[in-house]
């Protein structure tokens, strides 16, 4: 279990060469002998006594007696096992604590003497008496022991020990209140002791070998591998104490980088890190790992080793401008699963802002899950899901948002810390966080504490200080670079901020007629609905089926009151096609009239608002869902014929889609062929040769394809090799079959919505007319984006029919990019789809 030898004399002895004498005397007597010991192995009584006496100072003969007994102590200390050095640290922690008679009898003395006597010396007296008293009697020994030659470094593996008992026995108190007091002591003595040293592969072997043994991060698995993390590119530096100038206390692991790295593996296994002369342009030094010795825990080194080895770092390659680190979460995955309550797999909270494609694409990937909470337990839970890529790229957004959350958000009891302890240590020295990292350590132990998360946050030279005051005294979490994630996980950004700014930009444009989309049913009942009650407005909200959201439309009752309605679900698509995907779309239609014209078929306005399918392979969804839309305006159409038709919504289709022609250009469209391609079902037939657990189910003996065996011909073929060529030529025909049938499906469907509907108009389609900032080659009329966070790009509309007097006058402007980066929702907007406002002419 121990970790060294007992002090000794010579704290630099092994450091000191091997004379011939010792070499001759070595090979004249290979078998290694016991170590002498000046201590016989002693009873509980024994060491109680010898205890005693050290604590007390009975020795009579003075300090070399003293520290006689205490060389004693810790020769025998030494030859114990494990169990009877728990059994030695109990004694000590519950015998030698603080005399709880002496403590109550100083405090009486001092509060009679501080309450009859103005005398300063006899209350200065009184103190100093009560704080001694108070003192726990084993901090002696300690006193004693960091006097011997190798004491400190004694003592460091004592509270190892400590703290080893403690991780199976959290319950006992007064071990925690021995392992504190010995902390306080190490910290103490440590000041002005340690010296910086760079560690290289020509230091002494013992060093090197400490650092494998002490590394607690990233497992050192050869003396190659340490080789590797020593060698050119790579830096390695630790304090050394100067009673055991062989041993660091503290080191750091330093690479040399062009970039900020996210993945450490890129680090760890990079066999061709940057030569020497390659060194001198790297621009990023990483701190991948930072270890200390197992009894220093708690004391605080860390910072003054960054900050120290930052300063060598800009003295001797001046081209480094960015010192960053690698971090882990080592807490996270515990996080997660207390957080995963059988309450919140239930129903999902919703103070986490994650883009609800992300939610619908997770739960997609867990047959029978009724929420995204429910979807992730099962993945977490179950084996091999990280072989699988279309897991992966569900997981991605949930759990980076999740990681971002957890390091911005959730906090240590009741303090303002970061509850994870690795972002505490790094907040706390000024650091700013400044990306998470998906897949940042794929290894076993990455993937068990973190589900493969790190974390890069970044020593910004001339804000630490003030990041570290702010963080210290309110704390707030410095952000640098554009993580969008981490954008959206500042904590401005939950529900309970964002509302009354989203309520302050609805009560700015306060418009007649209002469309919401992903409206949680939830902030309906508690916020929307009463607010429209409030100033005035009627509203209509519907809800998806197996989503906890829904769409709204909203309309000043001063002006409109409602007279029809429809409301869309688009898993209804019998009468469109013979096979869909069950998607939970929705589509509401509300026909209103304007207030003082009931005798007036003509006055009055059909409202559409909807949110399709959002996966971008879903083309083929969209446009059974566009065609349900426009049956269902054309029913209320042939009921209101003189009604102007606005239609609003997130259609999920940007301007250079198929379903965006199909919409607004004039009949036949004539689509191109990437369009035609996108068209095709591809989500009806998504690639299932993956097994449950995401491994590929032929991963070896791989068939030859038909083209070449075609080129090989089939002479000489085995029966077996016959059998595949065959059924590689029926799949390839049955591929074949299913394009032309899926072509013909989508052609019947580009012609049912060209005939069936008139094109519509888009109220933007030309705003780039009037701010070119927002011009695209992509799609020259619409804007650059309607939606700026994970994914940036245009997918709202308001479209309106032409017909019956309806005309543009004008549209809102929308924000400049710069106010919207690094992603929306952020301290200005509320959502994370920019507000489209259109003000209409209607012709009388």
């Amino acid at each position: 279990m121990h970790k060294g030898l007992p002090p000794v004399r010579d704290g630099d002895e092994l450091s000191q060469p091997l004379q011939p004498a010792d070499v001759r005397a070595f090979w004249d007597n290979p078998q290694p002998s016991k170590r002498p010991s000046a201590a016989e192995p002693m009873d509980i009584s024994e060491l109680h006594a010898l205890l005693t006496t050290i604590i007390h100072k009975k020795a009579r003969k003075g300090a070399v007696a003293m520290e006689q007994y205490t060389q004693r102590f810790c020769e025998t200390y030494e030859l114990l096992e494990s169990t009877d050095r728990a059994k030695l640290l109990q004694m000590l922690a519950y015998k030698f604590c603080t005399p709880k008679g002496a403590a109550l009898e100083a405090a009486s003395k001092y509060i009679k003497g501080a309450t009859e006597s103005s005398d300063a010396a006899q209350s200065a007296y009184l103190a100093r008496t009560l704080r001694d008293s108070l003192t726990p009697q084993y901090t002696e020994l300690f006193d004693q022991i960091n006097r011997l030659p190798g004491g400190f470094a004694f003592l460091v593996h004592m509270r190892a020990d400590i703290l080893e008992f403690i991780r199976s026995n959290r319950d006992d108190t007064a071990m925690r209140a021995m392992s504190d007091v010995l902390m306080k002591k190490l910290e103490t003595w440590i000041i002005g002791t340690l010296d910086l040293k760079r560690i290289t592969w020509n230091s002494p072997a013992y060093t090197i070998e400490k650092l494998g043994q002490y590394e607690s991060v990233h497992a050192v698995k050869s003396w190659l591998d340490v080789k590797r993390r020593l060698g050119s590119g790579r830096r390695c530096f630790g304090f050394f104490h100067r009673s055991v100038p062989m041993e660091p206390l503290v080191f750091v692991w330093v690479a040399l980088t062009d970039s900020i790295t996210g993945n450490v593996q890129s680090i760890l296994r990079d066999r061709e890190p940057k030569t020497l002369r390659e060194e001198a342009h790297a621009k990023c030094a990483i701190f991948y790992s930072i270890n200390s010795q197992p009894g220093l825990a708690g004391v605080d080194l860390g910072n003054f080793l960054i900050k120290r080895v930052v300063g060598v770092l800009r003295a001797d390659l001046p081209n480094i401008s960015t010192f960053c680190t690698l971090s882990p979460l080592p807490r996270f995955r515990a996080w997660l699963d207390h957080w995963l309550t059988p309450k919140a797999l239930e129903d999902p909270p919703n103070d986490i802002n994650i883009p609800v494609y992300a939610l619908e694409q997770l739960v997609s990937r867990v047959p029978g899950a009724s929420t995204w909470t429910a979807a992730l337990k099962h993945i977490i839970d179950s084996h091999g899901w990280t072989s699988s890529q279309d897991t992966l790229d569900a997981m991605e957004p949930v759990i980076r948002t999740l990681g971002a959350h957890y390091l911005m958000n959730v906090k240590r009891g009741n303090s303002r810390c970061a509850y994870d302890p690795v972002a505490n240590f790094h907040l706390r020295n000024g650091a700013c966080l400044h990306r998470v990292n998906w897949r940042g350590n794929t290894s076993y132990n990455g993937l068990r504490q973190s589900l493969e998360l790190m974390c890069n946050y970044n020593y910004v030279l001339d804000r630490i200080e003030d990041n570290n005051e702010r963080y210290v005294r309110d704390g707030a979490i410095a952000v640098s670079g554009d993580d969008p994630y981490i954008a959206q996980a500042q904590a401005s950004l939950k529900w309970k901020t964002r509302r009354p700014r989203l309520l302050s930009e609805f009560s700015y444009l306060m418009p007649d007629i209002m469309c919401l989309q992903e409206v949680y049913t939830k902030n309906w009942i508690d916020t929307y609905d009463m607010w429209f009650k409030r100033e005035g407005y009627g509203s209509q909200m519907f809800q998806s089926v197996y989503k906890s959201h829904g769409v709204s439309i909203s309309w000043k009752k001063s002006q409109f009151k409602p007279i029809d309605q429809l409301c869309l679900r688009m898993d209804q698509t019998a009468s469109v096609c013979d096979e869909t995907l069950k998607t939970d779309n929705i589509a509401l239609i509300v026909v209103l009239q304007f207030i003082g014209s009931d005798n007036d078929s003509t006055s009055g306005l059909i409202i559409s608002n909807t949110h399709l399918y959002w996966k971008p392979s879903g083309c083929y969804e969209r446009l059974q869902q566009q065609i349900l839309l426009q049956r269902g305006l054309k029913t209320m159409q042939d009921k209101y014929p003189e009604y102007p038709v606005i239609s609003c919504g997130d259609y999920n289709t940007t301007p250079d889609d198929a379903g965006y022609d199909l919409l607004t250009k004039p009949r036949p469209v004539k689509l191109n062929e990437w369009q035609l391609d996108n068209l095709l079902p591809q989500s009806l037939h998504e690639d299932l040769s993956e097994s449950e657990d995401g491994s590929d189910k032929e991963t070896e003996n791989q068939p030859l394809s038909y083209s070449e065996m075609a080129s090989l011909g089939t002479s000489g073929e085995t029966k077996d090799a016959q059998n595949k060529r065959r059924k590689l030529e029926q799949e390839e025909r049955e591929a074949e079959a299913q394009l032309v049938r899926d072509t013909k499906r989508v052609n019947n469907l580009v012609a049912t919505l060209q005939s069936e509907s008139k094109p519509f108009k888009s109220c933007y389609a030309t705003y780039a007319d009037l701010d070119p900032t927002y011009r695209t080659e992509q799609w020259p009329g619409e804007p650059i984006y309607t939606n700026y966070s994970l994914w940036k790009g245009t997918l709202d509309y308001i479209f309106y029919a032409p017909e019956n007097g309806l005309s543009v006058r004008e549209v809102l402007s929308l924000p400049p990019e710069e106010q919207l980066k690094p992603g929306i929702p952020n301290d200005t907007f509320a959502s994370d789809h920019v507000s489209l406002a259109v003000r209409f002419d209607l012709a009388e």
